[in-house]
């Protein structure tokens, strides 16, 4: 019995032939990951989607990483250890148990990275980006996070719409239920002594900001009503 192609199928056989042939590469080059590797060094460079994991198990000072791309790379169980990530793009990054003691992370971008676990000691990250970030388990104490950015849009919507007055009690769990899972992320990060200065926390955002079960102890940089509210906030579970 012969068996006939559908002329429908063709495209979709070709997309699938393409795909097979042409996986999709990354921008990163072999050459600038062995620089980095054997030189600790490789200040803006195109790292994105680079696999970095374990890098620099034992200590390397000096770590010059200043404006790189590491967009989508995976660092996890790295030493980074006061590693100069100035200005870096780290969005959807994997920092899974990185150690990033003492690095300098300052207008770094760190939308969507994974940072569960890593310890961020004494790092510095004035001004840099957290929005989306997963926290959980992460240790900042007396982390620098000079105006550092939580807050995303979507949670500001999210406030927006609790704000409505004709929601039901159903609507408002729902969107309750988001909040929290956005919280979810944070789990147990420990805050204690981090400078929170200039960080956009006020009476009408806090409700929305992402401290529910961190460890907020002796933190710095807040009015002593914000922190009234943030130490209630945090601190709900045993870490």
């Amino acid at each position: 019995m012969k068996l006939y192609l559908s002329w429908a199928l063709v495209p979709v056989l070709a997309v699938i032939s393409s795909a097979m042939l042409n996986p999709p590469s990354y921008a990163f080059k072999q050459e600038d990951v062995d620089k980095l590797k054997n030189t600790g060094e490789c200040e803006g460079c195109d790292l994105s989607g680079a696999n970095l994991q374990g890098l620099f198990k034992n200590i390397v000072t000096n770590i010059n990483l200043k404006g790189a791309n590491l967009s989508g790379a995976n660092l996890a169980e790295s030493n980074l250890l006061g590693a100069d990530l100035t200005g870096a793009n780290l969005t959807g990054a994997n920092l899974t148990r990185t150690r990033l003691t003492g690095a300098n992370l300052t207008d770094a971008n760190l939308t969507g990275a994974n940072l569960t676990g890593a310890n961020l000691t004494d790092a510095n990250l004035t001004r840099a980006n957290l929005t989306d970030a997963n926290l959980t388990r992460a240790n900042l104490t007396n982390a620098n996070l000079t105006n550092a950015k939580f807050t995303e849009k979507s949670y500001e919507q999210l406030a927006e719409q609790l704000e409505d007055p004709k929601l039901t009690d159903k609507e408002r769990d729902v969107i309750l239920d988001k909040i929290m899972d956005k919280r979810m992320n944070n789990l147990c990060a420990n805050f204690t002594g981090a400078n929170f200065t200039g960080a956009q926390i006020n009476k009408t955002n806090i409700h929305i900001f992402p401290f529910a079960f961190t460890i907020l102890t002796n933190i710095q940089g807040v009015s002593p009503d914000i922190l009234e509210i943030l130490e209630r906030y945090g601190n709900p579970i045993p870490c």
